[in-house]
């Protein structure tokens, strides 16, 4: 939860060895927020956004990977 008491959904991932970015999208029904990853070590993105987020399309190495994100 965030200071205002707001919920901050966060997400991760291993960034695949033939990739050399990754995007990311948290989505609602009628909303799409764009997040850019923060990329650790060149092996793995973590991300997050203020809201009520539920899933999260991430694309790298130009597949999306579909991930439920998680609540911090």
């Amino acid at each position: 939860m965030d200071s205002d008491g707001g919920s901050i959904p966060a997400t991760w991932g291993k960034v695949p060895s033939d990739a050399e970015d990754v995007h990311l999208a948290f989505r609602l029904p009628r909303r799409v927020q764009p997040v850019p990853p923060v990329i650790i070590a060149d092996h793995f993105w973590v991300a997050e956004v203020k809201g009520r987020y539920k899933h999260v399309s991430a694309f790298a190495g130009g597949s999306p990977r579909h991930l439920r994100a998680r609540g911090i």
